[in-house]
């Protein structure tokens, strides 16, 4: 098993302290960090994991929990405010910000029971829930019930 870390902001990941933990405990070889990668380049980092880790404290919406089920990835990640809306367990797990056990648990079991989380399927769900179709028409409903409110 090997961990990917991708994208920018590294100081504020914690990567310093992971990587001399990741010394210490002599994983060097398991965990490698990625810069931050073009937009064209996600799906394609995406395409290489067997689940999607987003272990957040705060998220708005978690485009990248998007991304990865449509790409057909199961996703992990925390109660931290977006997630909520988007995981369902046909998708992935969420599980309490800050609870490293919960977290480590889940990937386990997503990684352990491959045959719950059909590729397909996740792909499918994702498409009919967040397709551009679908949230711009959730929009457009939007704007039509606020043109309706008298001020």
């Amino acid at each position: 098993m090997e961990l990917t870390v991708v994208g920018a902001n590294r100081a504020e990941r914690g990567e310093a302290e992971v990587l001399t933990l990741t010394r210490q405990l002599g994983l060097e070889e398991k965990i490698r960090f990625i810069d931050a990668v073009p937009l064209y380049e996600v799906p394609l980092w995406i395409a290489t994991a067997d689940v999607l880790v987003l272990p957040s404290f705060s998220e708005g919406f978690g485009l990248s929990l998007v991304e990865a089920l449509a790409c057909g990835r199961p996703v992990v990640s925390t109660t931290c405010g977006g997630p909520e809306d988007i995981v369902t367990e046909k998708v992935g797990i969420l599980v309490p910000p800050g609870d490293a056990k919960a977290l480590a648990r889940a990937i386990a079991y997503v990684l352990d029971h491959p045959e719950k989380y059909n590729p397909m399927k996740i792909s499918s769900y994702a498409h009919q829930r967040f397709s551009l179709e679908k949230i711009s028409s959730q929009i457009f409903d939007l704007y039509l019930s606020l043109g309706k409110v008298a001020c």
